[in-house]
This record gives C-alpha cells, sequence and structure tokens, in this order.
C-alpha cells in the first residue's frame, strides 16, 4: 500500500468550499494508509497517529490559510505507533 498526497492553494486565501473539497479528498485518500496522516498551512503542521477521519473537521475550517497540503501513511519499519516518523518533516529550508 502507498500513502495519500492531497494539497489545495488559492491565492485569496480558502473559502469554505475549497476546504469541504480538501477534506474530502483527504478522506478518501485515508484509505491508502491509515495508521497516521499530517497536514500543513501557514499556520503551522498538525500531526497524529490513525485515521484522519477521526480529526475534528472544525479545525481545518477555522485554518485561515491559502493552502493545505495533507498526507497519509501506512505501517512503515519504524511501526505504527511512531509520530517521529508521520509526515510532513520539516528541516530548515524545505517541507
Amino acid at each position: 500500500m502507498m500513502c495519500g498526497i492531497a494539497g489545495v492553494y488559492r491565492e485569496k486565501g480558502l473559502a469554505k468550499h475549497n476546504k469541504t473539497l480538501f477534506i474530502n479528498e483527504a478522506l478518501q485518500l485515508s484509505s491508502r494508509g491509515d495508521s497516521a496522516y499530517g497536514l500543513f498551512s501557514e499556520v503551522g503542521i498538525i500531526k497524529n497517529l490513525g485515521s484522519f477521519s477521526k480529526l475534528n473537521k472544525n479545525i481545518i475550517y477555522n485554518i485561515d490559510t491559502k493552502f493545505l497540503l495533507f498526507h497519509s501513511r501506512a505501517p512503515t519499519g519504524d511501526g505504527v505507533n511512531s509520530i517521529a516518523n508521520t509526515h510532513p518533516f520539516v528541516s530548515k529550508d524545505f517541507i
């Protein structure tokens, strides 16, 4: 099984319907890996173990941002219970 990756961008900032589309896509991609997920936006990063379906979606609706990125993962060599192995990763110059 492979991971699921999705993103949405709107120069003027994401409207509610953009976020709804993003959530629906992320929910579908969660089946590609429900061990952990991560979200990235201008506001910051959210990482959790388990399925994205368990996240309170109001968190996404309340983020004021131009973009959202999503990643779900299947179990890896580090095991299911490792939040350190959950994307997105942040380094000095890239995500």
